[in-house]
């Protein structure tokens, strides 16, 4: 708010700028909520609000599986602001963020889209409200590098950043000194720093500390405060229904500090407060002759200036130990916890591969006959021995591999890799166990050429688990098929069954550990629930993305892309 003061001779203006009032970086101050008549009107006659969800923008707006509904820091603001000024929201669609952008720039049936950067572009696009959610740029490193402040402290060292923020181009062209890497997500900038990729992840603070809790990345830290601008969240409405945005706007206002912190703790475990009152004192004095008044004022302007920037620094200074305090905090509770279990499931694992590896060489010297000869039943008795034991040293080693990713130890040997001689090396891998199981293991459609930079053992391994669960859903004279297919500089692979398909109550929670499922149709098991988190987590190290496709009764396709080799992608595009 504005203040003036005026004295009449010597004529000298004071122009005080201070702040609205008392904000944290997500969220805005109460106010009373106070509609017009015509606001009111509006309400009563247009009662239900039709909404248009945005995917894939964890931690605002997202879906947990297919049949889930929007979660998030932007439904939850917008069921409560749509609460306070009495109405109700419908939404119409769940579609990608700039689809939904498109969408309600040509007025499509809709009302508003709950997730929008307050820009002077988007200003001028929609009806925008006040905002309800500001979070800062930051710089995210490991725990155990030297404390860095500003991004002077990264020169010489490589930082990564997502593609999609616009806000990174100022800051790309001010520090050249730094190596910046773009990634095509924050998800996986964050694990590239984890895993010793990357020095840094230069992003906003609500995305980096909701998916350093959601991913398990326990070894990152805040580092630094960037001088880019605050991200402001609003619900974006369509420019010829801005009162909508109006009143949208009085209902944000009214929400509490306390409704506040419960979304804000409900997402983002860390606080950061941006709290800084800027307070600047600008005096302007014109008085003919009065040469020392004049200088005294410059020096006022400038010790002030100076005396705010060092306290503001300080302040930053000490806000960046509080939060790096709470979570050196967390970080020790939780690595200790972590630890003992590592420890012991890296201990009763190697214990028990070492003998079982012996066992199993032994009872395959037995059946080859070379013992003695065996009887019909004998041989039966030695499969079904060796039957268990290879499953048991599978499952010690799917438990190795979770220990491995979990730590951020999985170190990927890469190479250039034949896209058909990596298929064809999959089918001859799990044609037996298929037969065993009476299903036939084909290809789709004719292998592409080309090449991919992967790990030949890691990418086979995706493969035996996705067809392994394939065939194990699959009934007895059926057929499971491969395929792939290039398109946009991946190649995207698909693994299709003739099973019964996954249940809906099922589907959201089916690349999690430890996670399996019946079907007593069959009588079959789909094994330790370790494997389809193992294949996530390998194709997600390699660049990739995995997902799957089912109908309950007709089966169940999963879908995984590699990027395309470097070399072969600058080929096509000649």
């Amino acid at each position: 708010m504005n203040n003036c003061r005026y004295l009449a001779f010597p004529v000298i203006f004071f122009l005080f700028l201070t702040p609205d009032g008392p904000t944290n970086a997500y969220g805005a101050n109460h106010s009373a909520l106070n509609l017009t008549p015509l606001e009111r009107a509006w309400v009563e006659k247009h009662p239900v609000v039709r909404i248009l969800g945005q995917s894939k923008v964890p931690p605002f707006m997202f879906k947990s599986g297919p049949n889930e509904g929007p979660r998030g820091i932007s439904i939850d603001y917008i069921t409560l602001a749509l609460k306070k000024v009495g109405l109700k929201g419908d939404f119409s669609g769940f579609i990608p963020l700039r689809e939904s952008h498109d969408r309600l720039e040509k007025k499509e049936e809709i009302d508003l889209i709950p997730l929008a950067i307050v820009t002077p572009t988007n200003a001028r696009r929609w009806a925008l409200t006040s905002p309800y959610f500001t979070t800062p740029i930051v710089v995210f490193s490991r725990s155990d590098l030297d404390t860095s402040r500003t991004l002077k402290d990264f020169f010489g060292k490589k930082l990564a950043y997502s593609n999609s923020a616009r806000y990174m181009g100022p800051l790309i062209e001010k520090y050249k000194k730094i190596q910046w890497t773009a990634y095509n997500a924050p998800r996986l900038a964050l694990q590239s720093v984890a895993t010793g990729l990357e020095d840094g992840f230069v992003g906003a603070l609500a995305v980096g500390a909701y998916l350093i809790r959601d991913r398990g990345l326990l070894n990152l830290k805040v580092a630094a405060r960037t001088e880019a601008p605050d991200l402001k969240m609003a619900f974006a409405v369509r420019k010829d229904n801005k009162i909508l945005a109006d009143i949208l706007s009085k209902g944000i206002k009214s929400i509490s500090d306390d409704e506040h912190a419960q979304i804000r703790n409900k997402w983002v475990a860390l606080d950061f407060n941006s709290g800084i009152p800027i307070q600047q004192l600008i005096a302007w004095a014109s008085f003919v002759g009065v040469f020392f008044g004049t200088l005294a004022i410059i020096f006022m302007m400038s010790y002030g200036r100076l005396k705010k920037e060092v306290i503001k620094r300080k302040e930053i200074e000490d806000e960046l130990e509080q939060l790096n305090a709470r979570l050196r905090k967390t970080t020790r509770e939780v690595l200790k916890a972590s630890e003992i279990k590592e420890n012991f499931l890296s201990t009763i694992s190697h214990e028990l591969r070492t003998p079982l590896t012996s066992i199993i060489g032994a009872l395959s010297f037995v059946n080859s006959g070379m013992a003695g000869t065996l009887s019909d039943e004998g041989k039966r008795l030695i499969e079904i021995a060796s039957r268990n034991s290879s499953r048991l040293l599978t499952l010690i080693n799917e438990l190795l591999d979770t220990q491995k990713m979990g730590a951020g130890k999985l170190v990927l040997e890469k190479t250039p890799l034949p896209i058909a001689n990596l298929l064809e090396q999959a089918l001859e891998a799990n044609t037996g166990f298929a037969l065993h199981h009476g299903v036939t293991l084909a290809a789709d459609t004719p292998f592409p050429l080309g090449e991919i930079n992967g790990d030949q053992g890691r990418l086979l391994q995706v493969f035996a688990n996705l067809i392994s669960n394939a065939v194990k859903f699959t009934p007895p004279r059926q057929v499971v098929t491969i395929s792939a297919r290039i398109e946009d500089g991946y190649v995207h692979f698909s693994v299709k069954d003739r099973g019964p398909g996954i249940p809906c109550k099922f589907q959201h929670k089916i690349f999690q550990k430890f996670t399996t499922e019946e079907d007593g149709t069959m009588n079959r098991t789909s094994g330790t629930g370790l494997g389809l988190n193992i294949a996530k987590n390998l194709v997600e190290l390699h660049g990739g993305e995995i997902r799957f496709e089912t109908t309950e009764g007709r089966g169940t396709t999963f879908f995984f892309s590699i990027p395309l080799h470097h070399q072969h992608q600058v080929s096509l595009q000649n």
